[in-house]
């Protein structure tokens, strides 16, 4: 267990180490951007994001997934391969739907300039469903130290990206761009290190091969895509129904709030959870136990949130407007009140792929139904009853709050019933 312990925190911070290079960077433009970019501005591409985000998540069908399951180079592969042209496929249909159902979509966000703009949305979709694709086979083959390049090539190109066409006057549309084209590029990094590195294994994709991965793994566009759409839904629709309800301006306060918060999050959460998810696949697939795993993460992913998260809460609008600048308390009041859902987000976010360890998606996903029905439910309450974007935040916060501290004793039980 040491031995493992070791190895395990080592590719963590591999992967951490990049992640923290990655977030430092657009947290230190963050205070430029703010005052480049108007909160309205935000809020256009919060709703874009929203909208690709939708689509991104399912691009692959969510088979690149499985790429880390198969004993075989060979079938992992073909996966890939898989992955690439559902994503390609995606990209088709989200124009078909854009085109279809465009007017519509920004007509109810209360933001026709928007249509403008959703055209670069498949693009984005392409892009990023490979990337991900890519991303796994990277991971299957542990290779950390790429992926942490990689994710500060992005972040530098898109942080960078968004400084230099703000100053350009592009407004929402700088945001977008550069988000599109880190995409894209940070896409292309990882190809020449896949044609690199992995010639031989481009010579054992086939037809036949693709078609058998596809039917062995259908539980995850059946399951796991419908599961992770809701659970992507769940962030698109808090903007949806804020954009419909509450004033625009604050959709944009939100978005740079969720986005400050989700930050460490999302650094040090993805960075466990990618080197968890393939070392407790391994475990299980071992037939080693996976709950000492489990345990351990949550004891200190709880350890390093309470208190951080804490002292947030009690100091969030000072902060938020010193950071900020002037006016961007209302940032800091949103934060506060829903600093107790990130929390609880932050937590069990990283060992969120046990259900697909164990074979538990289909109970995964009716937990994923009731939360995002959950966060709907509140949503409407505040905004019809109360008609207060902050008591709706309020609501959402405690509503996802007991709603994870469910699923996080769902995930310890099912860990320890299935050791086998």
């Amino acid at each position: 267990m040491k031995i493992y312990e070791s190895t395990f925190v080592r590719q963590v911070f591999t992967i951490f180490s990049g992640g923290a290079i990655a977030q430092i960077i657009p947290f230190l433009v963050e205070p430029l951007l703010t005052r480049i970019y108007t909160p309205e501005e935000f809020a256009l591409f919060a709703q874009f994001i929203s909208i690709t985000t939708l689509f991104t998540i399912v691009a692959t069908a969510r088979y690149e997934l499985a790429i880390m399951l198969p004993n075989t180079l060979r079938l992992s592969v073909n996966i890939l391969a898989l992955s690439f042209i559902i994503s390609f496929i995606t990209s088709v249909v989200s124009v078909v739907i854009i085109a279809i159902f465009g007017k519509h979509i920004v007509k109810f966000l209360n933001n026709e300039p928007l249509l403008n703009y959703l055209w670069l949305s498949p693009f984005a979709i392409l892009f990023a469903g490979m990337f991900q694709a890519l991303n796994y086979w990277m991971l299957r083959n542990k290779r950390f130290g790429m992926i942490s390049i990689n994710r500060v090539f992005q972040t530098i190109l898109n942080s960078f990206g968004n400084i230099l066409l703000g100053f350009m006057k592009f407004k929402a549309l700088g945001l977008i761009l550069s988000f599109l084209f880190a995409q894209i590029l940070s896409f292309l990094l990882y190809l020449f290190h896949f044609i690199r590195k992995d010639k031989r294994s481009i010579s054992l994709i086939n037809k036949v091969e693709i078609k058998e991965m596809a039917i062995q793994y259908s539980d995850f566009p059946k399951i796991n895509s419908l599961h992770a759409f809701i659970d992507v839904f769940q962030q698109s629709i808090v903007i949806f129904l804020l954009s419909y309800f509450f004033l625009f301006d604050d959709v944009g306060y939100y978005s740079r709030t969720y986005r400050l918060l989700m930050a460490p999050v999302s650094l040090l959460g993805a960075s466990i959870g990618q080197v968890f998810f393939q070392r407790a696949s391994q475990y299980y697939s071992d037939g080693k136990s996976i709950h000492t795993i489990v345990v351990k993460t949550l004891r200190n992913l709880a350890i390093v949130a309470i208190p951080i998260f804490f002292v947030l809460a009690l100091f969030a609008p000072m902060l938020f407007e010193w950071f900020l600048g002037e006016g961007w308390s209302r940032a800091g009041v949103m934060a506060r009140f829903i600093c107790p859902w990130v929390m609880f987000s932050f937590i069990i976010s990283p060992v969120s792929t046990i259900p697909i360890i164990l074979g538990q998606q289909r109970k995964s996903f009716v937990f994923s139904l009731i939360g995002n029905s959950l966060i709907v439910l509140s949503i409407l309450i505040g905004a019809i009853f109360f008609r207060d974007i902050y008591i709706s935040l309020l609501i959402v916060s405690i509503t996802m709050s007991v709603y994870f501290i469910i699923l996080l004793f769902w995930f310890l039980k099912i860990s320890s019933d299935n050791n086998k």
